[in-house]
């Protein structure tokens, strides 16, 4: 049984535009926070600071891939430039 899942909102930079893998890290922390928005929501948790934790972790990892993609294709000035 296929499930269809509907495509999460996702803000992409301008060097998203120019680099793959910029815009495959942004659809992959938006996917990541969908996912926890919706553990959230269907088993009732509020957040606490150990998920909170977690969730910055995975932001600043992602952050950090991003800046090294981004200054390997001369991109970073449109890393937090968005339309």
């Amino acid at each position: 049984m296929d499930i269809k899942l509907d495509k999460p909102y996702v803000k992409h930079s301008k060097a998203s535009e120019h680099d793959d893998k910029i815009w495959f890290l942004e659809e992959l922390e938006a996917e990541i926070l969908e996912f926890a928005k919706y553990m959230k929501d269907h088993y009732k948790i509020k957040y606490n600071n150990t998920a909170r934790a977690h969730l910055q972790r995975i932001g600043k990892s992602t952050q950090n891939m991003r800046i090294t993609s981004a200054l390997a294709t001369s991109t970073l000035d449109d890393l937090h430039t968005y339309e």
